[in-house]
């Protein structure tokens, strides 16, 4: 009877630690926050960061490459992708999208005024400029709308209404 016991409880402590590890590698972490906003941040990652610090932020999942040019890390999942660049060890690029035709996965987490993100319509995203407008330039094309502040610019990238890729970069 008491190596049932004792097999029941390695049973439930390995349960445990398999589910506390596949919560572990939760994208965003929860405590990522959630918000974008223009030429600055998405979800806790900002522009400028050291590598570190942008790692930190957004965890250690990503698929990371480190080289003397350019190191980068992408975080994907079957929705959707996004991918952190990095120039000397600081990071100039963010960016985050999802095809139009699926849900959009991690990436759906992150949304600017007023709760607007990735799948959002073209009409919408307008909609909220005028509500909340971005600080700096922006300009409005068919396939990519952009706000610019100084060296810094986001850009909205559209497939046919819906928005897919958000970038932001310095230059």
């Amino acid at each position: 009877m008491r190596s049932v016991r004792v097999i029941v409880v390695l049973v439930i402590a390995t349960l445990s630690l398999a589910v506390g590890v596949a919560r572990a590698g939760d994208f965003p972490p929860k405590t990522v926050p959630s918000g974008i906003i223009f030429n600055k941040q998405i979800g806790g990652a900002k522009l400028g960061m050291t590598y570190r610090q942008a790692i930190k932020a957004w965890g250690e999942q990503g698929d990371c490459k480190l080289n003397d040019r350019d190191d980068f890390c992408f975080y994907n999942d079957d929705e959707s992708s996004s991918g952190l660049r990095f120039k000397k060890g600081v990071l100039w690029s963010i960016d985050i999208g999802a095809d139009a035709g699926k849900k959009g996965g991690f990436v759906r987490e992150f949304k600017f005024e007023p709760n607007i993100g990735i799948g959002a319509t073209r009409a919408q995203v307008r909609a909220s400029f005028k509500q909340f407008p971005p600080k700096g330039k922006v300009a409005l094309d068919k396939k990519v709308d952009t706000v610019t502040e100084g060296k810094r610019s986001t850009a909205l990238i559209y497939t046919g209404d819906r928005l897919t890729t958000i970038v932001m970069y310095l230059y």
